[in-house]
């Protein structure tokens, strides 16, 4: 039987190693995760650095390779991005909610209410100053919301003249409206 000298290294433990983890959670945690959490997957991966570490490369800065890269894909995939600040709950507001002035009560349902409705201009003016193929575009891509690379597609166009055709429609709609 032929030894190496792997065979004669003592094998190390994750209690010897708990510190290295540790020391790798402290630096990572914030307020987005919690340090025991970061503890748990940095044991984790300790356990399975432990079972594939082949004795080459120095045991700790291996680990702590691995240990810091586990407990990254932790923060990014488990771990919630955005808190809340603690005490700020949001008000929801029904429209129905009274509003108060002086002499008035109101709801607001009632302020939110406008005159634009009157006032919103009929496309059809802006259609007569455009191309027959702008017209086309305009009805897909602003009407039936579809994508400009399908639009291209569809035409057998490059995207970038669709796209430069849309921005002509909206300064001629600038202009017209």
């Amino acid at each position: 039987m032929c030894y190496t000298w792997s065979m004669f290294m003592e094998k190390p433990t994750v209690e010897q190693h708990l510190p290295l983890v540790k020391r790798i959670a402290r630096r990572l945690c914030g307020p987005h995760v919690e340090f025991d959490d970061l503890v748990q997957e940095g044991s984790i991966e300790l356990m399975k650095v432990i079972e594939r570490w082949d004795g080459v490369r120095t045991f700790s800065s291996y680990a702590g390779i691995c240990i810091a890269g586990a407990m990254r894909h932790y923060i990014r995939d488990k771990a919630c991005s955005v808190k809340h600040p603690r005490g700020k709950e949001q008000k929801v507001l029904s429209l129905n909610t009274p509003v108060h002035n002086e002499d008035e009560r109101w709801e607001l349902m009632d302020l939110l209410s406008s005159p634009l409705e009157e006032e919103i201009p009929d496309y059809e003016v802006v259609l007569t100053h455009l191309s027959p193929k702008q017209k086309d575009i305009f009805h897909k891509y602003f009407l039936n919301n579809e994508r400009i690379a399908d639009i291209a597609k569809a035409r057998r166009v490059s995207v970038l003249y669709i796209h430069r055709q849309v921005k002509a429609i909206k300064e001629k709609l600038k202009q017209h409206l």
